[in-house]
């Protein structure tokens, strides 16, 4: 069918089967033959699939696989940094950009904070560490 722009619409039966990442193109041969059969001609047709944002990012990190538990000590640099997150997504183009984020909801996001686009974790000076050094017990 062909739409008013001029550009075929094609629409597959099973759609929800293509997967972009699984295959990117996918290649047809379009086939016209006169009555008799007689005479063939033959096009390839070479179809890109449109990206759809069906992946999640996946989370990387300098100590990946374990717990990690930050004790800071009174002597811990303000702004100093903690860790170090990456993220990646097998979506391309913008279904692949990624910002990192501390959940507002969680407490103790005042003594932390994150570079939305490093995944840089570090201590913040909002409050003094001393506080959070005796909310988590030190002595």
């Amino acid at each position: 069918k062909q739409s008013a722009s001029q550009w075929t619409i094609l629409t597959a039966p099973n759609a929800e089967q293509l997967d972009r990442e699984q295959q990117p193109f996918i290649g047809l041969v379009l086939r016209c033959v006169d009555f008799p059969g007689q005479n063939i001609g033959e096009i390839v047709i070479l179809i890109e699939l449109v990206d759809q944002n069906d992946n999640r990012p996946v989370i990387n990190w300098a100590h990946q696989g374990e717990q990690y538990l930050v004790l800071p000590s009174r002597e811990w640099p303000r702004e100093g940094a903690i860790t170090r997150f990456w993220a990646h997504d097998r979506d391309v183009g913008e279904n692949a950009r990624i910002t990192f984020q501390l959940d507002s909801e969680q407490s103790g996001n005042d003594f932390f904070q994150i570079d939305s686009k490093t995944g840089l974790l570090t201590a913040s000076d909002i409050r003094p560490l001393s506080e959070l050094y005796e909310m988590l017990g030190g002595e």
